[in-house]
């Protein structure tokens, strides 16, 4: 994936999330790439800004006048930003220990689900 330079500048272009948002701030940090300076808007002749204003004006008018056919609209509400976390790596023993949800856990280890606790275990696993 890092050797096509098309796609790392398409992931770090834009804020991502999930296993994206993982690759581009990898790709930021361990290789170097950065999200592209903004562009500048292109300059308007007169007749351009005439035409975004007229454009601007209707859209205004639009949006006072209200909502059609129909009930009233919904009004769309920004899903909160999810918390962030520090991740912490988990060290691993041969006791059973309680991995919180911060935790990174190394490969090769066994893991064990409470479910009346809802709590998560994990161990090395015997004869490593």
């Amino acid at each position: 994936v890092v050797e096509d330079d098309a796609f790392c500048r398409w992931v770090c272009k834009e804020p991502r999330s999930g296993w994206m948002g993982m690759l581009k701030t990898y790709l930021e940090t361990e290789h170097g790439f950065e999200e592209p300076a903004p562009e500048a808007a292109p300059e308007m002749t007169a007749e351009e800004a005439e035409q975004a204003a007229k454009v601007a004006a209707a859209r205004a008018k639009l949006l006072a006048k209200g909502g059609g056919k129909g009930g009233p609209k919904k009004k769309a509400t920004e899903p909160e930003p999810a918390p962030t976390q520090t991740r912490v790596p988990f060290v691993p023993t041969t006791e059973w220990q309680e991995v919180r949800p911060e935790h990174v856990c190394p490969k090769g280890l066994q893991f064990r689900m409470d479910m009346k606790g809802g709590k998560n275990y994990a161990r090395i696993a015997p004869g490593q």
